[in-house]
């Protein structure tokens, strides 16, 4: 018997905020200016040395005090990109997800990072070095090493590595670089073929026993005792990754505890899963150890909305099915919108911009062969996916907007064949987990009350 809310359909824009009143203006000769300053400096220490003072005062110092001082760097600044004015909030071996950053904050702090040292520095620096501590680290080794130049004050940004053409600057592999032709030629398929037979000569695990790490279950946000753990799936794309629930899990954050975890293969010195099985026993491995016994709920956006699905029906087969299944903007691989819109989704996860409709995350995701040919095995091993129906009861969360033009008489939106509840939210496929993931984030959380 289907539970009450089954089959509602609604269209769901929260009603605005009220904002609180502002604050009475200062009596007295001291302005807000001043006031701001001095607030600055309680919260996030004296102003900003230049990068020069900044190296000479380091240069003097032992490497634990070297670390020290850069750890309360990068602390600083990275309480003042997220507005906090307790620097305390930001803990030294927390991750910089956990805390609230996403893909246009860790440029932020990358920025301001980038003019405190003077370091030419990756977009993919937050990504890489993921803790306080560990930035700083990798900020002391940066600094030894432009400090070894003769007269240097500043590391010099070495010249351009080309690719395959003059145009294509300091690329992360020969893949991306074929990547991008493919989609200046409108010849995704055909790449698309091509990686998936470079996947076949990665090494697999053809069962769980095979594979030496468990998966890593990243910890967004905390929540308090709001209902069971909200996981993310990683979605398919070659930018997926925990990192992808950022923005949901800051909506959240003071409501609900969030989670996310990887897909099998796109780490470094990670085997591909032969089979969709063998990927799923990985991570429901972690998530009942970190749970231990208690209720969760799965959350999948695109791709990622296959693979929980494909998760929660290998967790219920073992008994301990999740309490609810949340499908965000799914759609399966042989879907009439994914040959229409191949150029508009590609583009997506390759242009850096998500204000020019680009994926969230690409600019701080390192899209090298790894990552590539993960996607393009996906793929493969989906085709054994089964849309069959969870116990647990399901939510289908959809754009109202089109990625892209729709062919006529062409049923563009998401459809779910098993969904008790859909749930229309503003956005198209990215923007509904970017600028408008909040709005996506408040009908969940909805969604989640009515029904747990």
């Amino acid at each position: 018997m289907l539970p009450t809310y089954a089959f509602q359909r609604e269209r769901y824009w929260p009603e605005p905020v009220t904002q609180l009143p502002p604050l009475q203006e200062p009596v007295g000769p001291v302005t807000a200016d001043a006031e701001d300053a001095t607030a600055d400096v309680v919260a996030y220490g004296p102003p900003a040395t230049s990068a020069p003072e900044l190296r000479g005062r380091l240069a003097g110092l032992p490497e634990e005090d070297r670390v020290r001082e850069l750890l309360t760097l990068v602390r600083q600044s990275a309480a003042r990109v997220l507005g906090h004015r307790n620097v305390d909030l930001i803990e030294t071996e927390g991750t910089f997800l956990e805390v609230g950053f996403d893909s246009l904050t860790a440029l932020e702090l990358r920025d301001t990072l980038r003019t405190r040292t003077g370091l030419d520095l990756p977009g993919t620096f937050t990504f890489e070095h993921p803790t306080p501590l560990e930035l700083a680290h990798r900020l002391d080794a940066e600094l030894r090493t432009a400090a070894g130049v003769p007269g240097a004050t500043t590391t010099v940004p070495a010249a351009p590595l080309l690719g395959i053409s003059p145009t294509d600057l300091d690329p992360a592999g020969l893949l991306n670089s074929l990547y991008q032709q493919a989609i200046l030629e409108r010849k995704i398929p055909e790449f698309l073929e091509l990686t998936a037979m470079a996947a076949e000569f990665r090494p697999k695990a053809r069962k769980h026993s095979e594979l030496p790490t468990p998966a890593p279950l990243v910890r967004l946000s905390r929540g308090g005792e709001r209902g069971p753990l909200l996981i993310g799936t990683s979605g398919t794309s070659a930018v997926g990754g925990p990192h992808e629930f950022a923005r949901l899990a800051t909506a959240l954050r003071g409501r609900r505890d969030v989670a996310g975890i990887p897909a099998l293969g796109y780490g470094r010195g990670e085997l591909l899963p032969a089979t969709l099985d063998v990927a799923m026993g990985w991570q429901a491995e972690t998530i009942l150890r970190e749970t231990d016994g208690a209720g969760f709920v799965l959350y999948g956006h695109s791709g990622g909305a296959v693979l929980a699905h494909a998760l929660a029906k290998h967790l219920e087969a073992m008994g301990a099915g999740p309490s609810a299944l949340i499908l965000a903007d799914i759609y399966p691989f042989e879907h009439p919108m994914m040959t229409a819109w191949n150029a508009e989704l590609s583009e997506g996860v390759v242009r850096e911009d998500p204000a020019a409709g680009g994926a969230p995350d690409r600019a701080i995701i390192p899209m090298d062969d790894i990552r590539l040919t993960a996607m393009a095995w996906y793929g493969t091993v989906c085709q054994d996916w089964e849309r069959t129906a969870t116990t647990a009861p399901t939510l289908l969360v959809r754009a109202s907007e089109p990625l892209g033009a729709v062919p006529d008489g062409q049923d563009w939106r998401s459809t779910w064949a098993h969904a008790h509840t859909t749930v229309d939210v503003p956005g198209d496929h990215f923007t509904m987990t970017a600028e408008h993931a909040e709005t996506t984030a408040l009908a969940i959380e909805r969604w989640l009350t009515e029904v747990l």
